[in-house]
């Protein structure tokens, strides 16, 4: 999957339309995939519906950010878990 791909799945779970924000979608659905790589998870489990699921709450979870703090939601952490943990997330 290309990284315009992703980031239109991405785009299609945040229910977001245009292009305007692209740019720093982008930058952050990219940070999100390497979180999920650097954090163990394989290229295909994190490409999978669960990962992509995952990158799309990520970025949900750091687009409105103050003060530099990440606060990640618990269905981020629980999918995070399954990713890394779990038998097969494909």
């Amino acid at each position: 999957m290309t990284d315009q791909e992703l980031l239109a799945k991405v785009k299609s779970w945040l229910s977001v339309d245009g292009t305007y924000n692209d740019t720093q979608l982008l930058s952050k659905v990219l940070a999100a995939k390497a979180y999920l790589i650097n954090a163990g998870i394989t290229e295909a489990r994190t490409m999978s519906e669960l990962g992509i699921t995952a990158i799309s709450l990520w970025v949900n979870d750091v687009w409105n950010l103050t003060g530099g703090e990440a606060k990640f939601s618990f269905a981020f952490k629980q999918i995070l878990t399954q990713l890394r943990d779990g038998a097969d997330a494909t």
